[in-house]
C-alpha cells in the first residue's frame, strides 16, 4: 500500500479507533444504580385499591396508597408466582376505623397455589396486614405490618413458606372477646421458617392474650429463630412471646430474645417432640412454661 493510499485511509481508521475507545470505555462504567428498596422491572403497577394480582408477574406500587374500606382485601392474590413489592410505600387502611374486617394483602385463593412473595413496605391499619391462606413456597419479607387490628402476618394451612426480616408493630384494637392479638400467626403449616422479625409495642384491648409469634395446628418443622420480641401486653395477663400450641409434630425455636412479657416461650403441655435452645429472657415473669425440650443454654 502507498503513502497516498495510507494518508487517505488515516482519518477513517483513526475515526473507528477512537469509537471503539469510547464503547469499550463507555461499557466499563458503572450502571445507575436503581433507588434503593425499589424493583426496576414491574410487569404491573398498582395504581388503585382494591386491586387483584390475577396473573403471574411483579405486581408495583409506585405511590403511597390508602383506603377507607371495611371489607374485603386492598391487595388480592389470585395466581401463583405473583410478587407483590410495595417498593417502600406504604397501603394505609387507618380511615376504616376500630371495626374494619378489611385485610392488607390477602392471598386466599385455591389449595394448590404457591409461590406469592409480599415484600418491602409499609400496611397498616388493616385487621391483617398480610394474610395468605392455602399452598406452599410463600415468602413474606421486608413487611412493616403497623397497627393492625388483629393479626400483623398471618399463615394459615400453608406449607414450606418463609416469613423473615419483618416489623410487626402497634398491634391490637379488635374489640372482639376472644380474639387473640398476634404478631406473626402460623397455622397447619409444615416446614415453615420465621426468622428475624422484630414484634413489639402492642396490648390486647379486650380480655384476650397477646402473643408475639402463634404457631398452631400440624406444623411439624417450622423454625422459629433469631426473632426479637417484646412489650406486648394483655388485660389477662396472657402476654406471650412464642405460643407453640399444638406443635406435637415438633417445632425448633432457637436464638430468641424475649423481654417485658408475661410469658417467653409456652408450649402444649403434651408437646414432647418440639426443642428450644440458645434463648434469653429479660423482664418476663414465667420465661419458659411446661412442654417442648430443653437442650440447652436458654436463661
Amino acid at each position: 500500500m502507498g503513502e497516498k493510499e495510507m494518508k487517505k485511509k488515516s482519518p477513517i481508521i483513526i475515526t473507528l479507533f477512537t469509537t471503539c475507545l469510547l464503547i469499550t470505555c463507555i461499557g466499563l462504567l458503572p450502571a445507575p444504580a436503581a433507588a434503593q428498596g425499589q424493583t426496576t422491572i414491574c410487569t404491573y403497577t398498582i395504581n388503585t385499591l382494591p386491586y387483584t394480582a390475577s396473573a403471574p408477574g411483579t405486581y408495583c406500587l409506585k405511590a403511597h396508597k390508602t383506603t377507607s374500606m371495611t371489607s374485603g382485601n386492598a391487595i388480592t392474590i389470585n395466581s401463583d408466582d405473583v410478587v407483590i413489592d410495595l417498593n417502600g410505600f406504604t397501603i394505609d387502611g387507618t380511615s376504616g376505623g376500630p371495626a374494619t374486617q378489611a385485610f392488607g394483602i390477602s392471598g386466599t385463593s385455591g389449595t394448590s397455589r404457591k409461590n406469592f412473595i409480599v415484600r418491602n413496605g409499609t400496611v397498616k391499619g388493616f385487621l391483617v396486614g398480610v394474610s395468605i391462606i392455602n399452598g406452599g413456597d410463600h415468602l413474606v419479607e421486608g413487611i412493616h405490618a403497623d397497627q393492625s387490628l388483629g393479626y400483623g402476618i398471618s399463615i394459615i394451612a400453608a406449607s414450606r413458606s418463609i416469613i423473615r426480616n419483618n416489623i410487626v408493630t402497634n398491634t391490637g384494637g379488635y374489640d372482639i372477646i376472644g380474639y387473640t392479638t398476634t404478631g406473626i400467626f402460623s397455622w397447619n403449616g409444615r416446614n415453615n421458617v420465621i426468622v428475624n422479625n422484630d414484634i413489639t409495642n402492642f396490648t390486647a384491648t379486650m380480655p384476650s392474650s397477646a402473643f408475639g409469634i402463634n404457631v398452631a395446628g400440624a406444623c411439624g418443622g417450622t423454625i422459629i429463630e433469631g426473632n426479637r420480641i417484646g412489650n406486648l401486653t394483655s388485660p389477662w395477663g396472657n402476654a406471650i412471646g412464642i405460643y407453640a400450641d399444638g406443635a406435637w409434630e415438633g417445632v425448633s425455636i432457637i436464638n430468641n430474645r424475649l423481654s417485658n412479657l408475661g410469658y417467653g416461650i409456652w408450649f402444649n403441655p403434651s408437646d414432647v417432640s418440639s426443642k428450644y435452645r440458645d434463648n434469653v429472657t429479660i423482664g418476663v415473669n414465667g420465661p419458659y412454661m411446661p412442654g417442648g425440650i430443653d437442650i440447652g443454654n436458654n436463661n
